[in-house]
């Protein structure tokens, strides 16, 4: 199962962070306008221990660019997420 979340601040890529370990999901995060995917990495690098990402190369059909990010919460947690940022 996917859970799918918002994310506009720092804020709510912890909370995806948090229930991607807490119920061992993937989430996709779509990154609402004005986020990019690097102001999105920081933001997970400021709630992990450790992260990893690659480019999953985007959706063809909305033109939106997807990355597979995944890592250590630093709390013996594992996450992953889908960072979903929309086309330019």
């Amino acid at each position: 199962m996917t859970t799918k979340f918002i994310a506009s601040d720092a804020h709510d890529i912890h909370h995806a962070i948090h229930h991607s370990v807490r119920y061992d999901e993937i989430v996709t995060v779509t990154l609402a306008i004005g986020v990019d995917f690097n102001t999105a990495l920081t933001w997970v690098s400021q709630r992990s221990e450790s992260y990893d990402y690659s480019d999953r190369n985007g959706d063809e059909e909305t033109g939106a660019s997807i990355w597979d990010v995944w890592g250590d919460d630093g709390q013996g947690g594992e996450f992953r997420l889908f960072l979903v940022e929309a086309a330019k």
